[in-house]
């Protein structure tokens, strides 16, 4: 199943800082602790700017469920909604089953990304026959 997601946006950019203070998850609402590395987006809109933060279990989910959807042939690289992760999760039994596990969150979220990044181009080599 490929996300059908419509969303444009004039700039797009992702960090993984370690939180200086306390910040909420966009996707479940947890609190990110100071000092917790996490996901930060700053993108701009067609309403604005705006930055967003998630924590890492749900940073490692759309990871998780990206690899899932590269896998089924959705090549076109990291994509998974966000904010809206959660309401994707209660939709799919397949991505529940991706809850992220402790050695999971042993990962760090850079290296996660690599994982994902990595995928579409291996993909895309075994679809050719390489």
């Amino acid at each position: 199943m490929c996300f059908d997601y419509e969303f444009t946006c004039a700039a797009w950019e992702e960090t993984f800082p370690r939180a200086r203070k306390e910040y909420k998850c966009c996707e479940c609402g947890s609190v990110i602790p100071a000092g917790t590395g996490h996901l930060k987006v700053f993108f701009i809109g067609d309403d604005g700017r705006h930055s967003l933060r998630a924590c890492p279990e749900c940073q490692v989910w759309r990871c998780k469920i990206a690899l899932v959807e590269i896998e089924h042939g959705c090549l076109d690289g990291y994509w998974t909604p966000f904010p809206g992760l959660h309401d994707e999760i209660s939709q799919s039994a397949e991505y529940r089953a991706l809850e992220p596990t402790a050695d999971d969150l042993s990962v760090s979220l850079e290296e996660w990304m690599k994982r994902v990044t990595a995928a579409p181009r291996a993909a895309r080599e075994q679809m050719a026959g390489r």
